[in-house]
């Protein structure tokens, strides 16, 4: 029988019955009342350990003794036995934080085996509570200004103060050159255009004669000929 004893020297082993008694009063809670399977695999594996003296149990043994299945099943296919085996970890742990939660015995399922371990719970180290010591009475102290703190402290807000209204008016006069350089760029962009799309407009000689037609807020007709028509569009940039 594989007992580990996991506590700071204790001043006896847990014997058979202590161990097969664990295990009944789990079986019998509810965390297991209500599932058969978990139950019977507690039993199982309990039983093989304690009482038949099993140090190692394969998982296909298990699945053929708790759950039925086949001589030949593949535990690699069906994965029945490692999945209740979880879930009775769970239901293991949950006993002793609640029903168990005054047992001085301990039982486990260690990961990758399923030969269950029994041990003493440690027991709790008392953490010591200071009690709070009451504050004798006495005469309210009058807080004293030093002079120096409270200077420092003006000169503090007041340069502060300073400081601020400095960055802000700094960033006020970035943020007036930065609109006004794209201001000129925007005008000299616009300008470009203008020459773009109304090129007759800065030729003295052109502008001198279409501005006669073209700038007058009057119906004009115009008889040209077919071939100088679209011309007249092109250069005007104005449908005709």
């Amino acid at each position: 029988m594989q007992i580990v004893d996991s506590a700071i020297p204790q001043i006896k082993l847990p014997d058979l019955t202590e161990c097969c008694e664990l295990v009944e009063r789990i079986a019998a809670s509810v965390q297991l009342r209500r599932s058969a399977r978990l139950r019977d695999l507690l039993l199982f594996v309990a039983r093989r350990h304690l009482k038949e003296g099993c140090t190692q149990l394969h998982e296909q043994e298990i699945g053929i003794e708790v759950f039925g299945r086949a001589q030949t099943y593949d535990t690699n296919v069906d994965n029945i036995v490692r999945a209740n085996v979880s879930e009775l970890r769970k239901r293991i742990d949950a006993y002793f934080d609640d029903e168990g939660r005054k047992e001085t015995l301990i039982v486990e399922l260690p990961r990758g085996s399923y030969v269950p371990v029994f041990s003493f719970r440690p027991a709790a180290i008392p953490v010591p509570v200071e009690v709070p010591q009451p504050v004798p009475a006495s005469a309210p102290a009058v807080a004293t200004p030093d002079p120096s703190v409270t200077a420092t402290s003006f000169l503090g807000v007041l340069f502060g103060s300073r400081l601020v209204a400095a960055a802000f008016v700094a960033l006020l006069v970035c943020t007036v050159i930065t609109l006004g350089i794209q201001n000129l760029s925007l005008r000299a962009s616009l300008e470009a255009n203008q020459r773009s799309f109304y090129p007759w407009r800065y030729e003295p000689t052109v502008a001198s004669f279409w501005s006669n037609f073209l700038d007058v807020p009057q119906e004009t007709d115009v008889l040209v000929p077919d071939a100088s028509f679209s011309q007249i569009q092109s250069f005007s940039q104005t449908s005709i």
